[in-house]
């Protein structure tokens, strides 16, 4: 360099105790502005205390010239004390000599430069004093750039890192510290990996290593654990560059993203509860999905739901709720056993207020508050808030949940499940509107039910008086003629007898009759029908007594004369029956005669409608008839079989008497799936035209309605069918 070319001013601060050091610098001085353009104004300082009086004073100086050895201060500290005065001013330091250890102290210490005084010349200081000013001027630069830098680093948000081949944080910005209240300095040179969630550790190692082979830039969204244990979420980027001695370095930016995976975390949760409610069909169904989903997202340990019952005098919990672990199933099952009223205890409190509650601890609080701290505090139940399902100003259930540790209220968390309540409330409200609509729908079905009943049973009673009154006539009319002549063929018979005997006397006596007698004899064939005749008027006694029967039979089943309740023998009836279907008893075509086996006990009369009793046995009997012919019809080679049997028994379980009537059959037999249907109005098995689907229905409705008793069946398929009639043997009958 040719400093003759250069010029400029240079002001000094010359720092010196030595006499002629003094003044073989300030020859110096001199030299310089001699052979160069610099121009050198200084100010000489023999002490510590007066050099900081100039810089207190705030002179302008370019630069320091120290000796170390002062009056008030000596060596290395010397040099630190004028640094911390005037950091920014560059320091020559002027010594007596050393070794090069001492030389590199001072420049380790921050001086620009270390002269010799005995051999400082005016070119070499001039070179220093420039050099020093200049490299000074650069640092100070380049401070100024980085404290610009880092003020603009640490301004960001976002974590700004660089880790290296081992995994270690190489630098940090100020945002890492607000993030994960861990301070820079503390982390700088440690394991990345110690700060990270355990159960996200093996994936970001895997990332890492992965990266290290493809050296792409890799994205990753993890978990942190902050110094005061709170647990976030975090999102990496980065790219690495390979150094040439071939390690890796990671230079890339960290977000926080812990509200974002919250808003998703409840998005997912309100998607998935609102699924819950839609796919359910009662609130028990709709909290047994919603209960284990928000224990088990938000890392809860037990939920439970109350309901009010009687009108809202008691809170009962509702059967189900949610553990965590199978020991708090005996906390769940000991509080299924309260019922709390409202404004008393933690539910009742939410019940009254109509408000979210929030305890942070249990077991610190009054027990007027929180009823059940003991047994919280046995299972280790700590944190617990409830919320109300209101609808209309009304609670309609109450939802609570408990952790094992203490917290503080969380109004996030309390606002996604008022949410949630808010959508089981209108559930609720729609599934009791729905509930009272099907109950309506239910008892207008029934009274259409019962009303097309009512006029099925009034018509087929009005058939059935009809019929009687027919049946009645019929028998009338029948027997009036029969009567007479049944009345006077008993006189015939003794008229044809004398007349016969007197026939023979003439024989007798004239044996010779004339021709005209003797061929009439012949004609008519005399002996036959002397012996014929007897017999002709036989016969007809015999059917006259048979039409006398069934006349009889006809007037019992009709009953016109015993419409009113009355003392009846039952057997009489079935007997009856049976002669009304004698026709359909016989054997006709390939089917062969129905058998008929009475197994009859000794019966006493019993209190009841006759007309109603015989209208039920010939339902049941005729149904059983169809049963045998349908069978014989399929082929089957077997004996058709009705058995009739009656017995004195008592109730199940009770000292009542009754009387029973079996009625079985060995026919087809009934399917399973429709003995649940037989005695349903309109319902048939039969061919259109053959059956109205009422006799079963009117059967049940006179045994059970109109006496009080039981009609049931059982049957099976190929083996027959039996039908039993059960009466009070005192019976309470029951007015129509």
């Amino acid at each position: 360099m040719v400093l003759t070319s250069l010029s400029g001013k240079i002001r000094i601060l010359f720092i010196e105790t030595e006499r002629d050091i003094v003044d073989l610098v300030e020859d110096v001085f001199l030299a310089i502005e001699r052979e160069t353009n610099f121009s050198i104004i200084y100010r000489e300082s023999q002490s510590l205390m007066q050099a900081r009086q100039y810089l207190k004073n705030r002179e302008d100086f370019d630069i320091i010239l120290l000796d170390l050895f002062l009056e008030d201060s000596e060596g290395i500290e010397t040099l630190q004390t004028i640094q911390s005065w005037s950091f920014d001013l560059p320091i020559i330091v002027l010594g007596n000599g050393g070794t090069e250890k001492l030389y590199g102290q001072i420049l380790e210490a921050g001086a620009q430069d270390y002269l010799i005084k005995n051999q400082v010349g005016s070119q070499l200081l001039i070179r220093s004093l420039t050099h020093a000013i200049e490299r000074q001027k650069n640092q100070n630069d380049l401070r100024k750039s980085e404290e610009k830098y880092r003020l603009v680093i640490n301004s960001i948000k976002e974590v700004i890192f660089q880790i290296d081949t081992s995994g270690n944080w190489l630098f940090l910005n100020s945002a890492w510290t607000k993030i994960t209240e861990f301070s820079v300095t503390e982390t700088l040179g440690k394991s990345a990996i110690a700060y990270i969630h355990p159960e996200d550790r093996d994936r970001f190692t895997q990332t890492l290593q992965n990266n290290a082979k493809t050296l792409q830039s890799w994205e990753l969204e993890f978990r942190i654990i902050t110094l005061s244990g709170k647990q976030k979420w975090l999102k990496g980027v980065s790219k690495p560059e390979q150094q040439k001695n071939g390690n890796i370095l990671w230079d890339g930016v960290i977000i926080e993203i812990t509200s974002l995976k919250q808003t998703e975390l409840e998005l997912r949760l309100l998607l998935a509860a609102t699924q819950a409610i839609n796919r359910a069909r009662y609130f028990q169904d709709a909290i047994a999905v919603i209960l284990p989903l928000f224990c088990q997202t938000i890392g809860w340990d037990v939920a439970e739901a109350w309901i009010p019952i009687d009108r809202g005098r008691n809170l009962q919990s509702v059967r189900g709720g949610y553990i965590s672990k199978p020991s708090f199933q005996d906390f769940l099952d000991r509080s299924q056993e309260i019922d709390w009223v409202p404004n008393i205890g933690f539910a009742g409190k939410i019940y009254n207020s109509q408000k979210p509650e929030w305890i942070e601890n249990v077991s610190c609080a009054n027990k007027e508050d929180f009823h059940r701290r003991e047994i919280a505090g046995q299972f280790g139940l700590k944190a617990c808030f409830g919320i109300p399902i209101l609808k209309n100003k009304r609670v309609l259930a109450i939802l609570m949940f408990f952790k094992t540790s203490s917290l503080i209220y969380d109004p996030r968390l309390v606002d996604i499940v008022n949410v949630v309540a808010a959508q089981l409330g209108e559930f609720m409200q729609r599934k009791r509107a729905e509930e009272k609509a099907l109950k309506k729908t239910r008892q207008l079905r029934e009274a259409m039910h019962k009303l097309k009943h009512s006029q099925a049973q009034a018509i087929q009673n009005e058939k059935m008086i009809a019929l009687g009154q027919l049946v009645a006539g019929i028998a009338h009319e029948i027997n009036n003629p029969i009567s007479f002549i049944y009345g006077n063929i008993a006189p015939a018979l003794h008229y044809a007898e004398d007349l016969l005997a007197l026939i023979h006397i003439y024989q007798k006596h004239y044996p010779n009759p004339v021709d005209e007698v003797e061929k009439m004899l012949k004609d008519i064939d005399l002996e036959f029908m002397a012996v014929d005749f007897l017999k002709l008027l036989d016969s007809m006694k015999t059917g006259a007594n048979r039409i006398q029967e069934i006349v009889k039979s006809l007037k019992n089943f009709s009953r016109l004369d015993e419409a009113d309740r009355k003392r009846a023998d039952l057997h009489e009836g079935l007997n009856s029956t049976l002669m009304l279907l004698q026709h359909r008893l016989r054997q006709q075509g390939d089917r062969p005669e129905i058998q008929v086996v009475k197994n009859f006990a000794s019966l006493p009369e019993i209190e009841c409608y006759p007309g109603d009793i015989n209208q039920v046995f010939i339902n049941l009997l005729s149904n059983a008839i169809d049963a045998l012919e349908e069978k014989c019809g399929q082929g089957v080679q077997f004996t058709p079989t009705l058995t009739l049997s009656t017995e004195i028994d008592q109730y199940p379980n009770t000292q009542q008497t009754c009387l029973r009537i079996h009625l079985s059959d060995n026919g087809a037999g009934i399917p399973q799936h429709i003995q649940q249907r037989v005695f349903d109005p309109f319902f048939t098995t039969k061919i259109v035209g053959k059956g109205t689907g009422l006799g079963l229905t009117t059967s049940y409705d006179i045994i059970v309605e109109k006496h009080g008793g039981r009609l049931y069946c059982a049957s099976q398929v190929g083996e027959g069918t039996e039908f039993a009639i059960e009466l009070p043997f005192q019976a309470t009958i029951i007015n129509e």
